[in-house]
């Protein structure tokens, strides 16, 4: 990448790099220095959508009812949540194994539950592992305050411990709502409106994915 980047200073070329990646690529230094990206984020897959790829999964991989509709639906919800389709083939195959492992014929939700116990912090790592250590430590504060979370008090404890803007501190909310890390709804405090930040994961799994 720092050749094709650097190539215009020896040949007189103009190009540049399109990168696709569901995950954030780590560079080099050098690279990194003159590899100025912006960033363009695609629209997540809807329940409908998840549902319809994760259907046909169903088909290759299952005899014929061999998974509950109940159990396919709990599939369907966790994997919208972590915004991750392989998130759901992983907990279809875990299913399956799970119910194998106790000698059923079919997959119920109990087996669904049990194996997203175990798979939930390794998936939601791999989201994490796209932020940068702002977005990180965001993340990170956010999740270490019990009940509800005011915007504007985490704004205030980042200014203060890292001296970020108001600009960059918005950027960052708005990448987690569209990785579903959080909603933000807003809230009435005192005379006027402001928001509040609702956590979608167990904070526990949250801070073990963040060490993970």
């Amino acid at each position: 990448m720092y050749t094709l980047l650097k190539a215009h200073e020896e040949y007189s070329v103009k190009n540049g790099i399109v990168a696709a990646t569901p995950e954030r690529v780590m560079l080099d230094a050098r690279t990194e220095a003159v590899f100025h990206s912006d960033e363009i984020y695609f629209p997540l897959y809807d329940e409908n959508e998840i549902g319809s790829i994760l259907r046909q999964r169903v088909k290759l991989g299952f005899y014929r009812d061999e998974m509950t509709d109940e159990a396919f639906k709990r599939v369907v919800e966790l994997t919208a949540k972590a915004c991750d389709l392989r998130s759901g083939i992983y907990l279809l195959r875990m299913a399956g194994i799970e119910a194998e492992r106790r000698a059923s014929r079919k997959v119920e939700v109990e087996d669904v539950e049990r194996v997203y116990k175990g798979g939930a912090k390794v998936f939601l790592a791999k989201s994490i592992s796209a932020l940068n250590s702002d977005e990180r430590e965001t993340l990170k504060i956010i999740y270490s305050i019990k009940g509800d979370v005011n915007s504007e008090e985490i704004f205030k404890i980042l200014k203060a411990e890292v001296n970020m803007s108001y600009t960059r501190f918005y950027e960052i909310i708005n990448k987690f709502e569209r990785l579903r890390l959080i909603d933000v709804v807003m809230g009435r405090k005192g005379r006027g409106m402001t928001g509040y930040i609702i956590k979608k994961y167990d904070p526990a799994i949250v801070m073990a994915a963040l060490e993970y």
